[in-house]
Order: C-alpha cells, then sequence, then structure tokens
C-alpha cells in the first residue's frame, strides 16, 4: 500500500522534550483518486506518525487538519498531535487541541464524487491520535498520558457512508 504523511514531522520516533510548539495553519492532504490500491494517510499538527515520548512539552493547535481520499479503498488517522501514536508517551506535558480536525472520503459537490464508492474507506479521528498501538510485548512500549493537562476543544468529524470512528483523546487504540 502507499502511505502518506502530514505534520511537522512526517514520521518521527525518538524523544521531544522541553519544546513549545504551536500549530495554527492548515494542513490539508488529498489521495490520489480512482485506483484500487491501497492508500493510508497518517496527519497531525505534530506528526503523521509518532513514535516515541513527548515530555516537558507545551504543544497547542488552533490550526485545522483536513484529510480526503478519492480512492475506493483508503484509511485516514488524523490526530491533534499524530495520526497514529506508537508506543507513545506524554509525561509532564501541556496539551490543548482546537480548531478542526476532519477526514472526507471526497470534495463535495464536485462532478467526479458522482463517479467514486468509497464505502470500503476506514476514517478515524482522535483529538490527541487517531490511532494508538502498543508495538511489541515490552510493558515499557504501553502507550500511555500521566503527568500532564490535555485539553480537547476541536471539532472533530468525518463524513459520509463508510467505517468511521470519532473519538475525543483517541480514536481506537490496541493495548496487548
Amino acid at each position: 500500500h502507499k502511505t502518506k504523511y502530514g505534520g511537522l514531522f512526517g514520521v518521527f520516533s525518538g524523544k521531544l522534550s522541553n519544546l513549545t510548539y504551536r500549530f495554527s495553519g492548515r494542513i490539508e492532504i488529498k489521495g490520489d483518486s480512482y485506483t484500487d490500491n491501497e492508500l493510508v494517510i497518517n496527519c497531525g499538527a505534530l506528526a503523521g506518525t509518532f513514535k516515541g515520548t513527548i515530555e516537558n512539552c507545551n504543544i497547542s493547535s488552533t490550526g485545522s487538519i483536513f484529510v480526503y481520499s478519492q480512492r475506493k479503498t483508503a484509511t485516514a488517522y488524523v490526530g491533534g498531535i499524530a495520526g497514529q501514536f506508537l508506543n507513545g508517551h506524554i509525561n509532564n506535558s501541556n496539551i490543548n487541541i482546537g480548531g478542526s480536525l476532519s477526514a472526507a472520503n471526497k470534495i463535495m459537490n464536485t462532478e467526479e464524487d458522482e463517479k467514486l464508492d468509497a464505502t470500503n474507506n476506514k476514517l478515524v479521528v482522535g483529538g490527541i491520535a487517531a490511532h494508538t498501538e502498543q508495538i511489541g510485548a515490552n510493558i515499557a512500549d504501553v502507550p500511555y498520558i500521566k503527568n500532564s493537562d490535555v485539553i480537547i476543544g476541536a471539532g472533530i468529524s468525518t463524513n459520509d457512508e463508510c467505517n468511521k470512528t470519532v473519538g475525543g483523546e483517541l480514536g481506537t487504540g490496541i493495548i496487548g
């Protein structure tokens, strides 16, 4: 499958410490149209995919993140921090997610939309991350948030007839 990433970092693996980051712009990612190949889109204000630790950071977002796919089979992960937060940890940090987070099957009201059957798409949107997962059996890799202030005030949405999940902090999670 093909993967597209959006954020300050497309993919981040490691540790962020003592960072102040304010996102107030717009990230928009469009999936390619009309192919049968699977597409995965990971998008967040900080990273498309984040694997690691955020520690002693102040992160705020008042911008908007909009992802849409015109493919027949696509998965879009949209989150305030990251689309996918793998083995992620947030310690002693302040997270404030405002603005808007959205994923859609298609651009609305165009002639091309009428040709698109996007009911197999999976749209997942979450305030911090659309998807979090523990990769590996090490107990230290269990995702967590501790000693942190988290405020989610974002408008979170998906559209259309498809497989969709929307969550205040996390869209979906797999632990274990």
